[in-house]
């Protein structure tokens, strides 16, 4: 976990010392791909990606079953149930493809396709809560605009692993009831 914590570090680094990548940043953004892929060689276990960041929203409920989405922050940011009904179906609909694309952007290795569709995910994932897909999506993104490329697979790993875990999680029928009890509770210990 320790090596994919220093990738996503580095990526960070890069992005924010280079902002949008222009051709003055190139050496930068070179620099650290060099330790991307020494940090990625080290890397002994490839399911440390599932938990880049630990994120409060992921703690158990009740029944230990991980909540890959934060109902305060649904709240938040959409301020009534009908519009997170109506945001939770738009992303179990358009996010599927976005997923697919953002792969195909992967495997190809095309920074500015990565780039445009982990920002989309981010975007659509900030919005129903979804904290940890959320930010591996910004990590992904942030290696599409510095050029990572060998962070790629390592990032596109962790948003596919948290992504099914939320479209899981979303297609229950009592979710918006387990997603509720557990803010309770974690309102009631913080």
């Amino acid at each position: 976990m320790e090596n994919t914590k220093q990738l996503g570090e580095l990526v960070e680094q890069a992005a924010s010392a280079s902002g949008p990548v222009a051709s003055g940043s190139q050496s930068l953004a070179e620099g650290t791909t060099e330790q991307a892929a020494n940090i990625q060689e080290t890397s002994s276990a490839p399911e440390e990606m599932s938990s880049i960041q630990t994120d409060p929203s992921f703690s158990a409920a009740g029944d230990d079953k991980e909540i890959p989405i934060d109902w305060s922050t649904m709240m938040n940011n959409l301020e009534n149930e009908e519009m997170i009904m109506d945001t939770v179906k738009i992303f179990t609909e358009d996010a599927p493809q976005t997923i697919q694309n953002l792969n195909g952007a992967v495997k190809v290795k095309n920074s500015e396709d990565v780039q445009l569709y982990a920002h989309s995910l981010r975007g659509i994932s900030a919005m129903i809560g979804a904290n940890r897909l959320r930010e591996n999506a910004r990590q992904l993104e942030c290696a599409g605009e510095v050029k990572m490329i060998e962070a790629f697979d390592l990032f596109f790993k962790g948003i596919k692993e948290d992504f099914d875990k939320v479209v899981t999680f979303l297609s229950e029928a009592n979710w918006v009831e387990i997603a509720k009890e557990h803010d309770h509770n974690k309102q009631q210990v913080g």
